[in-house]
């Protein structure tokens, strides 16, 4: 990395909305030299949010890689589509789609017993996630942004890590946002949300306690972690939480491509093991926080985060 992009990335960074949007890309491609992401031949990887938006951009870039994708949604008619596509672009692929809900914990539990058969995908992307607005829990008690975002996930790692070792690793990144800069970690308000409900704060506190499990992930053995924001992309779920920011920025946003890449580009880089447990954007680690107001205790937050974890999917654990 040359003196002069160091330059450029810092004056990116300085400015906030160059670095986020499409600016932020554009620029650091060009004078860090990116090459394309190179994934190993047959890699099997575990996309979930793979139907829509982001995660279809990464799911379809994977299979023109060579990657063995399975993705995972919600929408049975979303994921026909998905894995039709696959098949007629990417027949060398071997992909298709599981339709399951990342944030019903019953829905995982069978969606890893549907894997048991074959080998197990040694990639797991989580960027299944949305903001609702009205406080909703799940079938297991769980506020569903919480539940879809960092309890399913959880369970789903910890059920596929079962299956790694030091010998075959597994590579798990999580699809991040940049609200988490806005708030510390706080277990009890993702447990109570704070009334009246807001569906935008509760997303960015998730975000946050997704962070903390991504670094708590790297001490486990087997496995290899990291966090990664896509940008401010151009995505429904924007369109549809945050309508005003959406239509004012419009012109800078990124597209569901640009978004995808370092998801895409995580799936085989070698520097993610060098570097256990980061948050990335545009190729390049970032800072866990911005504002002082939001830094806690990281090593307690990683305990009481695990504590409850293991705590809420111990009933799925038979083995353990």
């Amino acid at each position: 990395m040359s003196r002069f992009s160091r330059g450029v990335d810092r004056l990116l960074e300085a400015s906030v909305v160059a670095s986020f949007s499409r600016i932020g890309i554009a620029c650091r491609s060009r004078v860090d030299h990116w090459t394309p992401p190179v994934i190993p031949p047959e890699t099997e990887v575990l996309l979930t949010g793979a139907t829509s938006g982001i995660g279809r951009a990464a799911a379809l870039e994977l299979a023109r890689r060579g990657a063995v994708v399975i993705g995972v949604g919600r929408s049975p008619s979303r994921a026909r589509d998905l894995e039709l596509e696959l098949r007629r672009h990417h027949p060398r692929s071997q992909g298709r789609v599981i339709v399951s809900d990342v944030s019903n914990l019953d829905d995982v539990a069978s969606l890893v017993a549907q894997l048991d058969s074959e080998p197990a995908p040694t990639v797991l992307l989580h960027n299944a996630g949305a903001i609702t607005p009205e406080l909703t829990h799940t079938a297991q008690g769980v506020e569903i942004t919480f539940a879809a975002q960092v309890v399913g996930p959880h369970l789903l790692t910890t059920l596929l890590a079962r299956r790694w070792s030091e010998e075959r690793p597994g590579r798990v990144v999580a699809m991040t946002s940049g609200g988490l800069y806005t708030r510390p970690f706080d277990l009890s308000a993702l447990l109570e949300p704070p009334t009246p409900y807001s569906g935008v704060a509760t997303y960015a506190r998730v975000k946050r306690a997704q962070l903390v499990w991504v670094e708590a992930l790297h001490d486990l053995k087997g496995l290899t972690s990291a966090a990664v924001h896509p940008g401010w992309t151009a995505t429904a779920g924007l369109r549809e939480s945050l309508p005003r920011f959406s239509t004012v920025m419009t012109p800078l946003l990124r597209s569901a491509s640009q978004g995808a890449a370092d998801l895409v580009w995580l799936s085989g880089c070698p520097d993610i093991v060098e570097t256990p447990g980061a948050l990335w954007l545009d190729r390049r680690v970032r800072p866990t926080h911005r504002l002082s107001r939001t830094r806690t205790d990281a090593e307690r937050d990683r305990s009481v985060l695990l504590t409850y974890l293991h705590q809420t999917i111990s009933p799925y654990l038979a083995d353990d």
